[in-house]
């Protein structure tokens, strides 16, 4: 998973960047990773473990307060995908207030 992780990362980057989405890859360990998220008005951390366990928390840039916090569990990589995907729908169309 930590695998799928990566390369939507490489796939989506230059994408997410023309969108206002700037997306890093962290290695969080042997069977984790994790991926910071940020738009103008979201920070969002996706959090994923080998064995399919996610946590997604996304703070509000203007007010640091949190916005977001799912965990998700057994993913698989078509999952991984529409999750990551959705996510990033979600950060472009969010509005404060």
């Amino acid at each position: 998973m930590v695998d799928v992780l990566r390369s939507w990362c490489a796939e989506q980057e230059q994408a997410l960047a023309s969108k206002g989405v700037k997306v890093e890859f962290f290695e969080g360990g042997a069977e984790s990773a994790y991926i910071d998220l940020q738009s103008e008005l979201i920070l969002s951390r996706v959090s994923l473990w080998e064995n399919g366990l996610c946590d997604i928390e996304s703070l509000s840039v203007a007010t640091s307060e949190q916005v977001m916090c799912q965990h998700h569990e057994g993913l698989q990589r078509d999952s991984l995908v529409s999750l990551l995907n959705g996510l990033v729908n979600w950060m472009k169309e969010f509005r404060e207030g």
